[in-house]
């Protein structure tokens, strides 16, 4: 039987959204950094299994196979789709790596987030604690699936400063270029990582001044 999703990248972008969210709660898996979800229609609907790791040369892989209904995924619009197959996972990670109910609660309302604030939501992807202040990397996830990140300054919870990095990323792997981050008293610097990625794609040192406020 096969399942029907017509716009892939809407549903790559809300499941990146959900992943980031997860990652600024401080929420991660013991065992892999991936999980990879089969839908199968020789279950049960609702069932679920953990079929252990399926690529020898990818042990950071975790397989499940998921009993859905073909024909009632397939009668659902597009939005409904999305919101069926987040919420599937969300269903997932609460059975097999949530330790309380307070995890599981916070599970979900990433799940929540990430579908309700579609590509305005900004989420924490780095940040970097000072005496006089807290300069953090967010990034909105686009519904192309690239991103656009800003570079912000907070002191008590108030935000003093907010640039948007310039340019519009347009691959995932993109965002694990921002590297070091460099907080003195007029300033922060966001620092690239060093390999091959930065200098192909213009990624150099970015500064944002703090309000001397700060």
């Amino acid at each position: 039987m096969i399942y029907f999703l017509e716009n892939y990248k809407n549903l790559l972008a809300v499941n990146t959204r959900f992943v980031l969210k997860l990652r600024e709660i401080g929420f991660c898996l013991p065992d892999y950094d991936h999980i990879c979800i089969r839908l199968s229609s020789s279950l049960p609907a609702g069932e679920m299994i953990n079929k252990g790791n399926y690529d020898p040369y990818h042990q950071f892989f975790s397989d499940y196979h998921i009993g859905v209904s073909p024909d009632h995924f397939n009668s659902l619009n597009e939005d409904e789709k999305i919101t069926f197959l987040i919420y599937r996972a969300v269903a997932l990670i609460q059975k097999f790596y949530c330790n309380s109910d307070e995890e599981k609660t916070s599970v979900a309302r990433c799940a929540e987030i990430s579908l309700e604030g579609g590509e305005h939501e900004k989420i924490i992807y780095k940040q970097k604690k000072a005496d006089h202040c807290v300069a953090q990397v967010v990034v909105r996830v686009l519904n192309a699936n690239a991103f656009q990140a800003y570079v912000r300054v907070l002191m008590d919870q108030v935000v003093l400063n907010e640039v948007e990095y310039p340019g519009i990323l347009g691959h995932f792997e993109l965002i694990f270029q921002f590297g070091t981050i460099i907080v003195n008293k007029s300033s922060v610097r966001i620092k690239p990582r060093k390999n091959s990625l930065s200098p192909l794609y213009g990624f150099s040192d970015f500064i944002v001044p703090i309000p001397p406020s700060a």
